[in-house]
């Protein structure tokens, strides 16, 4: 599947629970709806381009106040509507009723530019991070907050001090969730706990670049910085959080690992291969997980932003910084880099 660009950087992207329908969300705050074939087929919350106007400047003052979208997810309990955050300076968390395409409702978050969001695979409860270090636990179905955890409430030794950029949810136990903060904070949080459970110094992580193994054993961070640009957690089987390797991007040629910056990065599969996207000649490169070593690598013409993983069929979908979106099957993928390296 390969989709017209928009010229926007893409922030999000997924498939819906059926992995029929992938959803992506753009730096114009645009919403659109693709099937899996590549078909471009609804468009929502587009900028509305109006023949008469022909001055750049007329078009953005007559046009809504518009704000990236800058994290989007699948409502658990219902396969039809979609969550986004967007960071104005009263946070919004808005709701998308993907049939017609209208907002169904939204969520002010006052006094915080909401950056990232996440969505219990199981259950109505979703959770939001953003710039006033606050991680807010909601339930869908009332559409109203439950929890929210603060620095001061835990203590700031506990909390974040500084902004929440990523969150992921443990793929099995809805309870327990991880936030990274600009801080450097890896936090892992018990929604039946008041303060976390585990917590160390890791790296300055991005919304998209966190994920949690299918087992809930282990964690990946993604890093724009080259020294910790993909690093291995142990996330269960200790009291601390402990690191476990920092995955270069090559093991041989040291410049080549010192120019990578990695955006996004998933587990796939039984989390087996870790898949990461950033910057570099080839953008798109795969792991053995045992090993760390780089097993298929794919070239993209520009920095990779977002991606998803499709666990029944082995496919992967990713955006990238001009507003390509592309899915490729990784057995494909790694089948091919096994014939190059073979000539």
């Amino acid at each position: 599947m390969n989709v017209e660009p928009l010229s926007q950087s893409v922030f999000s992207v997924q498939w819906d629970s059926k992995q029929k329908t992938v959803a992506a969300c753009y730096a114009d705050g645009e919403i659109r709806l693709f099937k899996d074939s590549g078909e471009n087929f609804k468009a929502i919350n587009y900028v509305k381009k109006k023949a008469s106007e022909v001055d750049p400047l007329a078009s953005i003052t007559n046009e809504e106040l518009r704000m990236p979208m800058t994290c989007m997810r699948w409502q658990s309990n219902n396969p039809k509507v979609l969550i986004t955050a967007s960071p104005f300076d009263n946070g919004l968390v808005q709701f998308w009723n993907t049939d017609d395409g209208s907002k169904i409702s939204e969520i002010v978050e006052e006094k915080n530019k909401t950056e990232c969001i996440d969505v219990a695979k199981k259950g109505t409860i979703f959770a939001t991070g953003g710039t006033d270090r606050r991680v807010r636990i909601y339930d869908a179905a009332k559409e109203c907050r439950t929890l929210a955890f603060r620095d001061d409430m835990v203590g700031q030794d506990l909390g974040h001090s500084s902004k929440v950029t990523a969150i992921r949810f443990h793929p099995t136990d809805a309870n327990i969730m991880v936030t990274c903060g600009w801080e450097r904070l890896i936090n892992v949080w018990d929604l039946r706990t008041d303060a976390p459970v585990k917590s160390c110094s890791g790296p300055m992580v991005c919304s998209e670049a966190l994920d949690v193994g299918h087992h809930g054993l282990e964690l990946i961070t993604g890093s724009t910085n080259p020294k910790e640009s993909l690093q291995i957690w142990d996330l269960m089987n200790s009291k601390e959080m402990e690191l476990k390797a920092t995955v270069r991007y090559d093991d041989v040629d040291d410049r080549l690992s010192e120019c990578w910056q990695v955006q996004t990065c998933r587990f796939s599969g039984l989390s087996n291969l870790i898949i990461a996207g950033g910057t570099g000649e080839y953008g798109l490169r795969i792991y053995d997980r045992k090993t760390g070593r780089p097993i298929a690598e794919y070239a993209h013409v520009c920095p990779i932003t977002c991606m998803d993983i499709n666990y029944d069929h082995n496919r992967l979908l990713f955006g990238d910084s001009l507003g390509n979106i592309t899915a490729v099957d990784v057995s494909s993928v790694m089948a091919q880099e096994s014939l190059r390296l073979a000539k």
